[in-house]
C-alpha cells in the first residue's frame, strides 16, 4: 500500500491537481482515518482487547476494515478515472492487502464458535464496502473532474494512516523479521507493477 502511495497516487495526484489540492487530500485522507478510529475507540477501546471474547475482537475487527475500505474504493476510483493502469494496479495492491484482513475477521470468529456460513457472510459483507466506496468515488468524479487529484491524494493519505498507525505495528507486535520481509517484498512488488503498468 505504502508503494502505491509513492509511487502511484501522490504522483497522479501532482500530475491532476496542484500540490495544494494533493496536501489538502492527503491532510484530508489521514484526518478521516483518524477520525474513524477515534469512534472505535469510544465504543471499543484498544486496550481492553485482550481481555475480550473472540466473539467481540471479531466483530470489531470487522467494524474497523469495513470502515477503512471506502477510501480503499475510493483510490480505486481515481485511479481509474486518470490514463494508464494506475486503477488496475491499486485494485490488485487493495485486493493483496485484504486477504490478511478476511484472515484477521475470520479467525477470532472461528475460535469463538461461529458458523463458517456466518464467518463468510461477514467477511463478504465487509469486502462490499470496497466496491461502495468506488461508486461514490465515480459518482464525484462524474460531477466535477476537480475531484480526481483530491481523491488521489485523500486515498494515498488514508493509506498511508492504515500503514503507518495499523499495520506495520500490528506486524511488528507479531514478528519484527517477517514484517520487514513483508514491507520491502510489497515495495519490489509494486514497484514492478509500476514499471510494467506506466
Amino acid at each position: 500500500m505504502l508503494g502505491i502511495v509513492f509511487f502511484d497516487l501522490i504522483p497522479s495526484a501532482l500530475q491532476q491537481g496542484t500540490i495544494l489540492a494533493t496536501a489538502v487530500g492527503v491532510l484530508c485522507g489521514i484526518v478521516l482515518l483518524q477520525i474513524l478510529d477515534a469512534v472505535l475507540d469510544v465504543f471499543f477501546p484498544r486496550g481492553g482487547l485482550a481481555q475480550e471474547n473472540f466473539l467481540r475482537m471479531g466483530y470489531l475487527i470487522a467494524i474497523g476494515i469495513a470502515l477503512h475500505d471506502l477510501p480503499e474504493g475510493f483510490a480505486i476510483a481515481a485511479g481509474y478515472a486518470v490514463p494508464g493502469q494506475l486503477g488496475l494496479a491499486i485494485a490488485l495492491a487493495i485486493g493483496l492487502h485484504n486477504l490478511p484482513e478476511g484472515m484477521a475477521v475470520a479467525v477470532p470468529l472461528n475460535m469463538a464458535g461461529v458458523s463458517k456460513w456466518s464467518i463468510m457472510g461477514i467477511t463478504v459483507l465487509v469486502s462490499l464496502f470496497t466496491p461502495l466506496g468506488t461508486l461514490i468515488g465515480l459518482f464525484l468524479i462524474s460531477f466535477s473532474q476537480d475531484f480526481i487529484a483530491l481523491l488521489l491524494a485523500m486515498a494515498g493519505g488514508a493509506m498511508f494512516y492504515l500503514v503507518v498507525d495499523e499495520l506495520l505495528p500490528a506486524g511488528r507486535g507479531h514478528s519484527l523479521s517477517l514484517t520487514t520481509g513483508g514491507f520491502l517484498g510489497g515495495l519490489v512488488v509494486i514497484y514492478i507493477l509500476h514499471l510494467l503498468l506506466p
